[in-house]
């Protein structure tokens, strides 16, 4: 029985078809993702009455999500994201900046007062800031920057603690002009949210980049992706096929 709860080297869950695409870009590109920020008390932030606030706004950040669940707790993640894992070293891991996010729960201490003062005070600095401030955008991003990395611990129906979630965040977009979140009715846009992901993809400082020697292993759910996964990693990377093979895994039989 493995008794791990979490490994050093990292996880992407994805489908055949754009485990395809990273292989043959060699490279994690980031998107905007929407998330539920009702995890810091926001009429605190902004102090307005429950009226004035009938709804919590959801933003979008720009993302790429793993997480370090050892592999005999694969199961949900597969069923949910994809059955194709594609797992990264641990240097890599470091070397790219990626980081746990951290899990609130409402009403708590620590979400409450300390999360919603940090908060409230970049709201309020912001807010008294002249129109005509020099980046004074950049100042505003101080707010989405601690929220890119919180999630709730669980909702209704849920428990996101169990994710065990690490992020890509790339922040060489904020400096290209990429906004640091989408409104939820920027993300549901299509056309606004594709133009988007497309400006903060030309700056390749944004693309998280990788080597054959970075990918520890991947799991295909078949022979066949297997054999196909093989020839285009031999061919991507320039190795032989022996090598390439010793890379793919199929799922474990328990």
């Amino acid at each position: 029985m493995n008794n791990e709860i979490s490994t050093s080297t990292i996880n992407h869950f994805t489908k055949f078809d754009s485990l395809e695409s990273i292989i043959k870009s060699k490279r994690f590109e980031p998107r905007y993702c929407k998330e539920n920020v009702n995890h810091v008390n926001w009429r605190k932030i902004i102090e307005v009455t429950p009226q004035e606030l009938e709804t919590i706004p959801d933003f979008a950040y720009p993302m790429v999500c793993f997480t370090d669940l050892p592999r005999d707790k694969w199961g949900i993640h597969k069923k949910k994201y994809g059955d194709c894992v594609i797992t990264m070293t641990e240097e890599w891991k470091i070397k790219n900046g990626l980081m746990p996010v951290i899990y609130l729960i409402p009403g708590s201490f620590v979400a409450d007062n300390l999360m919603s003062k940090c908060l409230q005070f970049a709201w309020k600095y912001v807010n008294n800031l002249p129109t005509d401030t020099p980046n004074r955008k950049g100042h505003a991003n101080f707010i989405h920057l601690l929220l890119e990395y919180i999630k709730p611990y669980k909702d209704d129906n849920q428990n996101f603690y169990d994710e065990r979630e690490w992020r890509f965040i790339p922040w060489h977009g904020f400096n290209n002009g990429s906004p640091m979140s989408l409104t939820e009715e920027e993300y549901n846009n299509q056309a606004y949210r594709a133009a988007a992901d497309k400006h903060l993809l030309e700056n390749k400082n944004n693309l998280l980049w990788f080597s054959f020697d970075d990918i520890v292993s991947i799991e295909v759910p078949s022979e066949e992706k297997k054999q196909r996964l093989v020839k285009m990693l031999a061919d991507t990377f320039s190795v032989n096929t022996q090598f390439a093979e010793g890379k793919i895994l199929l799922p474990s039989i328990d």
